[in-house]
């Protein structure tokens, strides 16, 4: 019964530990890293693809699905040659608009 005992309070604390570690996510993943206030910046994103708001009622749920709440980070590899100057038309910025893309990573080394 000892061992019972022992284990279960091993198990409480793991999980206060845990409560702990994830509270400061749970308001929008905000911090600071030396000594800056981050923060992300998901309101903007749909502005910087162009896109509209969704919702597909009665899908799933009777509410719906809203995406609220979601990040999405896109990664494709077919993004032409990786230049900013030689981008697929469907991505290229239209002049005195927001830019589809704002940045682009290789990871390719």
């Amino acid at each position: 019964m000892h061992g019972l005992s022992r284990r279960l309070c091993r198990y409480i604390s793991y999980i206060i530990i845990l409560c702990l570690f994830l509270a400061p996510l749970s308001g929008g993943l905000t911090g600071t890293a030396y000594g800056e206030q981050v923060s992300l910046l998901n309101d903007r994103a749909a502005d910087m693809v162009g896109a509209t708001p969704l919702v597909a009622r009665d899908l799933v749920l009777p509410a719906g699905l809203t995406g609220q709440g979601q990040i999405v980070g896109l990664a494709d590899s077919g993004l032409d040659k990786g230049s900013m100057t030689d981008i697929h038309p469907d991505l290229a910025s239209i002049p005195g608009e927001m830019p589809k893309v704002a940045l682009l990573k290789s990871w390719a080394g």
